[in-house]
């Protein structure tokens, strides 16, 4: 395996995470920020919730991809940059990169993640299930949804290649219009500010809007979606280096909202607490909703509409047999 190249090495600093959670717990709503969410527990405990049946995202992203993957991989031209966002268990990539083997396909895929331990051991586990000489050349990547824009800006790899972003397990829904347009908006000017021969991404997207099956989904009857949610707490603890939260102070809290078509991931304080920060005291009442993830619902209209915003359009979508799941490519406008 290679050396993970160093994307953002200010994102992971002590001062930056401060800051980071100063800001989310005084925003409106407050939230947690995603770097406490997905440490290495938090990337392992969600692992084992894509393994439970009533966490139907995963499965029917596999189904889509599984059933539809020769039309997909007739998208990533031989050569090409294949870059993850939040690359996660690697499961469903494994699909592509076994196709594109089958296929004698050569790329270079890159896993970005947060958590460098995550990147080794599921780079790791990703190498024992290739074949020899492959044609697939894998490579870490650590850093942040935005500092991957800049990367692909600045590194010599992307010159006069085709480049795929993949954004799999709807965690495009995990952001605001306002991120994901930022996000979008920086790969734009990455191709336009770089040697790169053309960029597309392939999304995945959930479209449900049945609420019992969102909240068997979202809040499992394992208690694992609350462990889950209570981790960013200790994840907290353990970057800053002391106790800022008492976990057993906190409760789980998770609804479907019909109006903003998402369902809303919370931890609530028990009683009134002061929270310090470096000093810094942030006041939050009983019953407060901490926000931990927010997983929107968007259709194909919706989504085009989003992507249009930040000079891309949809171009191609395949779609699961029953429930409203589907991946889209994703192009910049002509």
């Amino acid at each position: 395996m290679t050396k993970s190249t160093e994307v953002d090495e200010t994102a992971v600093a002590r001062a930056t995470m401060v800051k980071l959670l100063a800001e989310g717990l005084r925003a409106n709503p407050p939230r947690i920020p995603a770097q406490f969410v997905w440490d290495k527990e938090g990337l392992q405990l969600f692992e084992k919730i894509t393994q439970c049946e009533d966490y139907y995202p995963f499965a029917a992203e596999g189904n889509v991809l599984k059933f539809n993957i020769d039309r997909i991989l007739d998208t990533i031209s031989p050569g090409a940059v294949v870059l993850e966002l939040g690359s996660g268990s690697l499961e469903k990539t494994g699909i592509i990169l076994e196709g594109l083997c089958r296929l004698q396909r050569p790329v270079d895929y890159y896993a970005l993640d947060l958590s460098q331990k995550e990147l080794d051991r599921t780079l790791d586990r990703l190498a024992q299930t290739m074949p020899k000489n492959s044609c697939i050349r894998c490579h870490p990547l650590l850093g942040t949804y935005e500092a991957s824009a800049e990367w692909l800006a600045e590194s010599r790899v992307c010159h006069d290649r085709d480049v795929t972003i993949l954004w799999l397990g709807s965690s495009i829904a995990n952001e605001t219009d306002t991120e994901i347009r930022k996000l979008l908006e920086g790969f734009a000017s990455a191709y336009s500010r770089s040697r790169i021969r053309t960029l597309q991404l392939l999304v995945g997207v959930d479209g449900s809007q049945d609420s019992t099956q969102l909240s068997r989904a979202y809040d499992l009857s394992n208690d694992l979606s609350r462990r889950f949610a209570l981790n960013s707490l200790g994840s907290i603890n353990r970057s800053l280096g002391y106790e800022v939260f008492d976990p057993t102070a906190w409760r789980f809290r998770g609804a479907w909202n019909p109006v903003k078509m998402q369902y809303e991931t919370c931890l609530s304080p028990t009683t009134k607490m002061e929270i310090y920060i470096d000093g810094e005291a942030i006041e939050l009442a009983a019953g407060d909703l901490v926000r931990v993830i927010t997983s929107r619902k968007l259709d194909r209209l919706s989504l085009e509409k989003l992507v249009f915003g930040a000079g891309f359009s949809v171009t191609q979508s395949w779609k699961h047999g029953t429930c409203n799941y589907g991946l889209y490519q994703i192009e910049m406008l002509e």
